[in-house]
């Protein structure tokens, strides 16, 4: 990977094009349109509140831009960084749209779970931050030129580790799973953390949670009428910033399988909502895992959106 030191290209006097971001600072969640009878209500509630955190910028291709989104995040591009699907060079200015997710809140609401691949499934990772960067012109997906990479700082207002690395997401459906980066370099200093991508798309600052002891899988009963067309559930781990999303259904329980696996004794919170008719429902229940783990949901709660919004802002 090609490593470009941007403190000296400042030196060298390259003039840095600053943007502003056009969103506001905090993601709201928004409601779906269920003006149409065969709308998937979870699907679109969600779709909803990441295009509600996507921020566009315009910068110039010809030279050396930075970016500086709401929550703290800066993007550094090189000069000539990009080209189109093809491969031809890119001129001009393009658009840079970009999603940023540090808090629980924002991963649930944007349905962006923290979940890694190994050697035989997935393990929870502790998230230093989640980044969607894409680039476009025209309306068209561009693709960085071959050898380029940008350079994103992160803030990390609770200090950084050494673990941290470089991860690249890949959605399937609506989940979310991070492969790391062989070739990643992450540098923690002075409250940031550095990373040197050399593609575009879900980028993700993470570590692999240490999972020692008997696993568990996950399920969760929650009342009869709610389905995957009007419900997701969610796990929440305490004190750390990874979620994971409970996607399966059996015999009407939301469960994880053996797909996904929380350390016997682990605290966590366990987050449903229900959208149909035009309201929130939601439910945030604490549990500590227990072998074989169900956790019963008799009934929800209703919520306006920022009711929802500070529900989830309260998860330890």
């Amino acid at each position: 990977m090609k490593y470009i030191n941007f403190s000296t290209v400042l030196m060298a006097g390259v003039v840095l094009i600053f943007t502003t971001a056009c969103k506001k600072d905090k993601t709201q969640p928004t409601s779906p349109d269920l003006t149409n009878p065969a709308t998937n209500y979870a699907t679109a509630f969600f779709n909803n509140n990441l295009s509600n955190g996507t921020q566009t910028f315009t910068i110039n291709t010809g030279q050396a831009q930075t970016i500086t989104a709401e929550k703290g995040t800066v993007v550094h591009f090189n000069a000539n960084s990009f080209v189109t699907a093809n491969g031809s060079p890119v001129t001009g200015t393009i658009q840079i749209e970009l999603v940023e997710i540090y808090s629980k809140s924002d991963m649930i609401l944007m349905n962006k779970q923290t979940v890694g691949k190994t050697w035989n499934g997935v393990s929870p990772l502790i998230s230093g931050g989640q980044f969607s960067i894409v680039a476009k012109q025209n309306g068209q997906k561009l693709k960085l030129a071959p050898g380029m990479n940008y350079q994103i700082d992160a803030p990390a207002p609770n200090g950084t580790t050494s673990m941290m690395g470089l991860f690249y997401g890949q959605i399937d459906g609506e989940q979310l799973e991070w492969s790391p980066v062989d070739s990643s370099f992450v540098s923690g200093n002075s409250g940031i953390y550095s990373a040197f991508p050399d593609s575009t798309g879900w980028v993700n600052l993470d570590y692999f949670m240490n999972n020692s002891g008997p696993l568990s899988k996950l399920n969760v009963q929650i009342p009869s009428g709610f389905t995957t067309a009007n419900t997701r559930v969610f796990v929440s781990i305490d004190g750390s910033s990874s979620m994971a999303g409970i996607y399966d259904v059996e015999s009407g329980i939301f469960t994880s399988g053996d797909y996904y696996k929380l350390p016997v004794g682990m605290a966590v919170h366990f987050i449903i909502i229900n959208l149909d008719n035009n309201e929130i429902h939601a439910a945030v229940v604490p549990a500590i895992i227990t072998t074989n783990h169900l956790q019963v949901v008799n009934s929800l709660n209703g919520y306006s959106l920022t009711q929802l919004d500070a529900l989830l802002d309260n998860l330890p």
